[in-house]
């Protein structure tokens, strides 16, 4: 500011620019942070939205590969999904002699692990996932006797 004789005449055009300038930086500053803010706020409502249905496709998933049912796709509200599983491996339970007739019990395998690969996708985002099923035949179906 300048004193003209012992009164104030107010800021200078160059003090006015300044302060303008580093006003002007501080706001675009804030909405910029506000956007990104925004921006990672719908993405991360859009990436909630697309895995909130896993658990219950895993369960189903499950279900259908205990009826040998290995691809399937579907709807789940706004959500398209599809599946594969592939059999990983299939091992039976160990040998063992019955206490009653004194006969060696062999299972055939009565156990099989799958890979799954659940492939999701909702208004243009898209998730892989993959994991490992396990599922088994009743006991009745996988036993053989041997004498």
């Amino acid at each position: 500011m300048k004193h003209v004789s012992g009164k104030l005449a107010g800021f200078t055009l160059l003090e006015i620019l300044i302060a303008m300038t580093i006003l002007f930086a501080a706001i675009t500053s804030g909405l910029y942070a506000f956007q990104n803010a925004l921006d990672a706020t719908k993405k991360s409502s859009d990436i909630l939205k697309l895995l909130s249905p896993v658990a219950i496709l895993q369960r189903d998933i499950k279900e259908q590969l205990f009826a040998n049912k290995y691809t399937g796709k579907g709807r789940f509200d706004d959500i398209a999904y599809s599946w594969e599983a592939t059999l990983s491996q299939a091992v039976a339970p160990a040998q063992q002699i019955d206490a009653d007739s004194g006969v060696l019990m062999v299972y055939h395998p009565r156990f099989s692990l799958f890979n799954v690969s659940l492939t999701l996708e909702y208004q243009g985002n898209q998730r892989n996932l993959n994991y490992q099923e396990l599922t088994w035949l009743p006991l009745a179906q996988g036993t053989q006797v041997l004498p």
